[in-house]
């Protein structure tokens, strides 16, 4: 059984729907976000350029603070 849209094998059934679903209409109906293995690189780089982030303007503002405290 294929997935008219998709053309891939439906192999989940939808209670609701009563139809069955292949597993891309699955992601797109949940509203779910399907993170392969290329995806995944870039969420850990993404992931640690903000903790870099963070950890920058926590040190500026401990360093501002020092600067106004010294005026």
């Amino acid at each position: 059984m294929l997935c008219e849209e998709h053309k891939s094998p439906a192999v989940f059934f939808s209670n609701e729907a009563q139809k069955y679903f292949c597993f891309k209409c699955l992601v797109t109906s949940s509203k779910l976000l399907f993170i392969d293995t290329n995806y995944k690189t870039e969420i850990e780089d993404f992931e640690r350029i903000k903790k870099l982030t963070e950890d920058s303007v926590s040190s500026t503002e401990k360093l501002t603070n020092n600067l106004h405290e010294w005026r």
